[in-house]
């Protein structure tokens, strides 16, 4: 490996190839976030958001109730009887309760049993379920995904050079605000519009292993056999930058890469001395490996990567804005036994987020609330299951904002009549007066920019038309949705 491919590689693992060397402070003094700051957790391959959170079963035949487990019922697994479904509802389901806290205004639903944190957090007001979004024109993945990173539901497919909205939303913060990815490449979330019609990484910043942060060092107190190879590698790369250093005039092109190595090596280093001194919680840990890891390893080391930000270095990153992912939600084939350990992964008791929060909760409970989590996919599924125990691709879908200054509640329909027409046998009766067919799809009643302005508003006041400068023409808003009260302030 030659000293520019390792330099290469090496920034990757802190920085993209933009970062400003102004960025870098002392981390002297390190601390957690202290400002607002939201996280975008996507799930890329459109998760059925209905097998998380569907409606309670109903032994009328014309109601939601049944012709949902109906429509459902190979996708669950269960026969086409009214018992079939009654038993799925009570044996896999745990019905959401009006509390103090929430009102479920009426509607009939639950969460999956393995949920149980989701269902607490519902009940104690924490969750808004906002429903019928859309983000997307398409029902292909990677347009969609484009299309959800930056808050664009118009955008079109080879609209490549489109920015995302936390890049975006870290820009309009100022401050050296950043926007930080957890991910293993920060996706265009993080990303903002460059010079030339090109994309720039300005203000992100990439996290993906918190506990190996920054450029490979040399270690003097390895072996004789172990000092060769990397090691060997990373120091001459520290001595050829820093001789590099001393001589380079500003005037120079290579001026700025060896402004950023030293910026990079320095910093990071600090950071790690400050993280050697606070140990990553047992039960953190105990995600990524042995009886308890989650199926998802690298989730777990994203909540790792997230929950040192958050507890420890969010205030020198200065983090408004984060990235994290969980993928395998293109469920044609077998959704019961793919997407319900997923979600168990990510809203299980004493598995991802619930671990995550209780242990931020140890630090510091001011830290949870300066923090939101916005969870949702690049579509949504189809209303009716197909033959492979699945769904196919959908539009419209559910999102979840959750945080303690989210004020929890229904946004939207849940379950819109107008659904049930769509699934009536007889729509496919070249005889009946009823609509012709249509695909059996979750309408999108709301773009995606409305929810993700009214996020960025919170984070930070006055960002919303900053960071979507086109929303106040978009007039796809379902009507009475309420998204400006979406937070207690």
């Amino acid at each position: 490996m030659d000293r520019r491919t390792f330099l290469k590689g090496s920034l990757a693992g802190i920085a993209l190839s933009q970062l400003p060397v102004a960025f870098f402070g002392s981390a002297a003094q390190a601390a957690g976030i202290s400002q607002r700051a939201v996280v975008n957790l996507t799930l890329p391959g459109g998760p059925d958001m209905r097998h998380l959170l569907p409606p309670a079963f109903d032994s009328n035949e014309s109601s939601f109730g049944f012709q949902y487990w109906r429509a459902m019922r190979t996708a669950h697994r269960i026969g086409n009887t009214a018992d079939a479904f009654r038993e799925r509802w009570q044996t896999a389901y745990l019905p959401v309760r009006t509390t103090a806290d929430f009102d479920t205004g009426g509607v009939s639903f639950g969460v999956l049993k393995e949920c149980g944190w989701l269902r607490r957090q519902i009940e104690a007001g924490n969750v808004a379920i906002v429903n019928n979004v859309v983000g997307s024109r398409s029902r292909d993945h990677a347009h969609s995904l484009l299309a959800l990173d930056a808050g664009d539901h118009q955008a079109s497919a080879n609209a490549f050079q489109s920015s995302g909205w936390g890049g975006r939303l870290a820009q309009a913060c100022g401050a050296n605000a950043r926007v930080v990815a957890m991910t293993t490449a920060p996706r265009r979330f993080c990303l903002t519009d460059g010079p030339n019609g090109r994309l720039a990484a300005d203000y992100a910043i990439s996290v993906r292993d918190s506990r190996n942060l920054g450029l490979y060092d040399h270690r003097d107190d390895l072996e004789e056999r172990q000092r060769w190879g990397r090691n060997q590698i990373a120091r001459s790369a520290a001595s050829y930058y820093a001789a590099m250093g001393e001589h380079i005039e500003a005037s120079s092109p290579f001026h700025r890469i060896v402004q950023h190595e030293s910026a990079i090596r320095g910093f990071s280093g600090d950071v790690n001395r400050v993280l050697a001194g606070k140990p990553m919680p047992e039960s953190l840990l105990a995600l990524q490996s042995g009886d308890t890891a989650l199926q998802s390893g690298y989730f777990a080391r994203q909540l790792a990567s997230l929950y040192d930000c958050a507890a420890h270095v969010g205030s020198v990153l200065n983090m408004r804005a984060g990235s994290l992912e969980y993928g395998g939600w293109d469920t044609h084939r077998e959704q019961r036994n793919r997407a319900e350990p997923q979600f168990a992964d990510i809203f299980g008791d004493g598995r991802g987020l619930d671990t995550l929060m209780s242990e931020l909760e140890q630090v510091n409970p001011a830290l949870k609330q300066n923090l939101t989590i916005v969870i949702g996919g690049e579509f949504g599924r189809q209303i009716r299951s197909n033959g492979d125990h699945g769904t196919d691709h959908g539009r419209g879908n559910t999102m979840l904002v959750i945080g303690d200054r989210v004020r929890g509640g229904i946004y939207g329909d849940m379950f819109p009549a107008s659904e049930l027409d769509l699934l009536d046998p007889r729509i496919n009766d070249p005889n009946s007066t009823r609509a012709p067919h249509r695909s059996p799809d979750i309408e999108g009643r709301t773009a995606i920019e409305h929810l993700y302005g009214a996020i960025c508003d919170w984070v930070q006041p006055g960002t919303r038309e900053v960071v979507f400068p086109q929303v106040g023409g978009i007039d796809l808003l379902e009507p009475g949705l309420g998204l400006d009260s979406l937070f207690l302030s």
